[in-house]
């Protein structure tokens, strides 16, 4: 589901990729692409990267096969980059957004962006 601001609604398209690389320091990194369809039929595609940071409870309890873990375990921002139609959506294009990454379940993933002024 998709929410946002200026009355921007709509879904997750399927497909897409997800890449994760756990660096030697133990910080993983985060690659996607995927894409979003407004409920005005605009689509957005999105490239977003970002780092996950773990507490050592967190990777333990990861290490267990537990997961999702409590978000007090872990942080994981992002940095996405929009590709829009143009038109209303415009504004996306040159703005920079950085975000926030939960995982409330093992099959769902909340991105909350904001806009840096």
């Amino acid at each position: 589901m998709l929410r946002g601001v200026r009355d921007l609604q709509g879904c997750v398209l399927a497909g897409g990729a997800d890449f994760f690389l756990l660096r030697p320091d133990g910080v993983g990194e985060l690659d996607a692409s995927y894409s979003l369809l407004t409920d005005r039929g605009e689509r957005i595609n999105i490239r977003n990267r970002g780092v996950l940071v773990m507490s050592e409870e967190g990777n333990q309890l990861e290490a267990q096969g537990i997961w999702p873990i409590a978000e007090e375990h872990y942080r994981c921002t992002c940095s996405p980059c929009f590709q829009v139609p143009a038109g209303r959506l415009d504004w996306m294009v040159p703005t920079t957004f950085i975000g926030l990454v939960q995982y409330p379940a093992a099959d769902e993933v909340v991105v909350r962006c904001y806009r840096v002024m």
